[in-house]
């Protein structure tokens, strides 16, 4: 699959689920316009941005630091179950 993002390291495990959530908004708008080429691209990013997050070496110290982030991060997939199912 083609990446147009940066490495994971490049951000913080915050900003890439901060990423995330910013496209799966775009993704939704997508799909009450019909625009399936444009939700195919933004859920492939949300899933990009989301394996950048889960895969990132600062993710167990951003979780200590921040417990109500963790429960956000931790919730994310169950609550974008739309979004898995293009990944």
């Amino acid at each position: 699959m083609a990446n147009d993002m940066e490495s994971t390291l490049d951000r913080s495990p915050k900003d890439w689920f901060e990423r995330a959530r910013y496209e799966v908004d775009k993704a939704v708008l997508a799909e009450r316009k019909g625009n399936e080429e444009e939700m195919f691209v933004t859920y492939t990013r949300v899933c990009q941005c989301y394996v950048h997050c889960k895969g990132h070496p600062g993710l167990p110290e951003q979780k200590r630091k921040d417990p109500a982030w963790s429960v956000r991060f931790k919730d994310f997939k169950e609550v974008s179950r739309n979004v898995w199912r293009w990944c």
